[in-house]
């Protein structure tokens, strides 16, 4: 008897679970286009007064970043795509 409820609770686990994933699986972002208004915003940004640490942004006017931290032996790098929302630069 036992082992019929470990079985019935192992399956419903895993049917439980196949829905859960097939939501996730059909959900995606939306796609924002760079708007033409948001190069204001495009050129390079430096990080300044910092000790021994050192950072620069490059916003370019086509939607592109690319983005660089150095702190003593870290670095770290970044690019892809950014644009601008009401308040903020995503």
């Amino acid at each position: 008897m036992k082992n019929i409820f470990v079985h019935l609770l192992l399956l419903s686990t895993v049917i439980f679970s196949v829905q859960v994933y097939a939501e996730v699986a059909n959900s995606s972002c939306k796609e924002v286009k760079f708007q033409k208004a948001d190069e204001a915003w495009s050129g390079h940004y430096y990080l300044h007064g910092v000790m021994e640490v050192g950072s620069e942004l490059l916003l370019q006017p086509d939607g592109k970043f690319k983005w660089m931290l150095a702190v003593g032996a870290l670095d770290q790098y970044a690019e892809g795509t950014w644009w601008k929302t009401v308040t903020v630069l995503v």
